[in-house]
């Protein structure tokens, strides 16, 4: 939805159910937005889902959108779509699973598919364990994790390997809940 099609409101006013806006069928919900000014080539649109599966489209995939919307990935029953973001085709892509684990992996090794396509597996997960975050770590930043009992810690990007799963959190202070690019 392109947002001049909003409609404008006052500083005061509580706003619209998102559900009146856009055609949501009655299990859908929203995981992410992407502000794109510009649909550009060779940006890409990196997804993540909770079972651990990953796919990467071209951004320009997305420029003519009918009015019902467009499938971007489609999904195995049980899973979710639990983050996208916006990457240059060079990136490295970093996932995290509930039990603390990390694998970081060059973008360039999932191929670009088109929309109603499910994509491939980016991280293995144990028995019960999903993934709950998508990074793409830019720069020199840090990566902030948190788990469910209220312990937090921020761990330098250049610190995690690639391609090597990394331990993040463990049992005693509880399942990560989110990781957060800082």
């Amino acid at each position: 939805m392109k947002v001049y099609q909003l409609p404008e409101a006052t500083r005061g006013a509580r706003g619209r159910p998102i559900v009146n806006l856009l055609p949501l069928e009655q299990d859908e919900r929203i995981t992410a937005i992407l502000p794109v000014t510009e649909f550009e080539e060779g940006v890409k649109v990196f997804m993540a889902t909770a079972n651990g599966t990953v796919k990467k489209t071209v951004l320009t995939e997305f420029n003519r959108l009918r009015t019902a919307g467009k499938v971007a990935i489609k999904l195995v029953d049980g899973d979710e779509l639990i983050g996208v973001d916006l990457t240059s085709g060079e990136d490295e892509v970093m996932l995290f699973s509930a039990e603390g684990k990390v694998v970081r992996f060059k973008e360039s090794s999932v191929r670009a598919m088109g929309c109603n396509t499910t994509g491939v597996r980016g991280i293995r997960l144990g028995e019960g364990d999903k993934v709950v975050s998508l990074i793409v770590p830019r720069g020199d930043g840090a990566i902030l994790t948190a788990t469910q009992n209220g312990y937090g810690k921020r761990t330098a990007c250049s610190r995690t390997r690639g391609g090597i799963p990394n331990q993040v959190a463990c049992d005693e202070r509880g399942y990560l809940h989110q990781g957060y690019r800082t």
